[in-house]
């Protein structure tokens, strides 16, 4: 039986945390920018997460709660605008490290507000069998999005 959309992105949400408390634990600091590839992993996976939000979960909800879906496509634009930096420069350096420690905190709002309000709107609107099938949809549109990798992203620590 498909999980809800609501247990995956939640689920996401907790992987998303625990990567980017991995990334910030590393010690090593290379002499010569390189490229992050447990980042560059992650910046995948959280740029296909929100596009399937984006996609398919806010526009359910934007006709009775528009100004929750604003706020949250506001913050993915905040959240983008700081990956987008992060991946133009591959240093761990400590600008770099700050830098993610901004992303993080405005990604840790962001779950906040959308496992708070918007999921709290989302169960309210939606029924069991909706938020099944948008589960699967999901499900569906992040692997093409993630490169029809069986099994791709985030939602693969389910148990």
């Amino acid at each position: 039986m498909a999980q809800d959309l609501l247990a995956t992105l939640m689920q996401e949400h907790e992987k998303v945390a625990s990567q980017l408390d991995e990334i910030m634990m590393r010690q090593t600091s290379p002499k010569t920018p390189r490229k992050n590839e447990q980042f560059m992993m992650l910046e995948q996976e959280l740029r296909a997460h929100m596009e399937g939000e984006e996609k398919l979960f806010y526009p359910k909800l934007e006709s009775q709660h528009g100004d929750l879906v604003r706020e949250a496509l506001d913050e993915h634009e905040e959240i983008k605008t700081g990956l987008k930096q992060l991946s133009g420069s591959w240093s761990e350096e400590a600008d770099w490290k700050s830098k993610l420690e901004d992303l993080k905190s405005t990604i840790e709002h962001h779950v906040e507000e959308e496992e708070g309000k918007i999921f709290s709107a989302a169960r309210e609107l939606l029924s069991a069998d909706e938020l099944r099938d948008l589960g699967r949809q999901y499900e569906t549109e992040k692997q093409r999005m993630m490169g029809g990798k069986a099994g791709a992203g985030m939602a693969e620590t389910r148990t």
